[in-house]
């Protein structure tokens, strides 16, 4: 016995974020706007933020974050020079990526390829 169907809400919010995630892993190295995704998702910026955020536990910005941290990481595992994952993951500059790539992995991304290569 599968149970009963999930609420028709629940569905509905599933379709938000699957359509919310699409748009930000396509906006990976451009600069996002949050209104942007609504308008996309079809719904206003603060909607967009309460039903991502109660769906994953994330805001659609850390997401995002999160969504170009991995692409850093393996672009830099391909072997790609710091200078093209800074443009390439849309960071402002090298030390805005070493920030975001310290508070996220727990380490810059020097200490990550010298512990990936070990």
């Amino acid at each position: 016995a599968a149970g009963p169907p999930p609420p028709k809400r629940a569905n509905k919010d599933l379709t938000l974020v699957d359509a919310a995630k699409v748009f930000l892993t396509a906006h990976i190295g451009k600069r996002v706007c949050l209104d942007s995704v609504a308008d996309t998702c079809g719904v206003t910026a603060f909607q967009l933020i309460r039903v991502f955020r109660r769906v994953t536990g994330l805001s659609p910005y850390a997401y995002l974050i999160i969504l170009r941290v991995n692409e850093a990481r393996r672009m830099l595992d391909a072997g790609a020079a710091v200078s093209d994952v800074v443009y390439g993951c849309c960071f402002s500059d090298q030390s805005h990526l070493t920030r975001v790539f310290k508070r996220t992995l727990g380490m810059p991304p020097g200490l990550y390829l010298r512990s990936s290569r070990a």
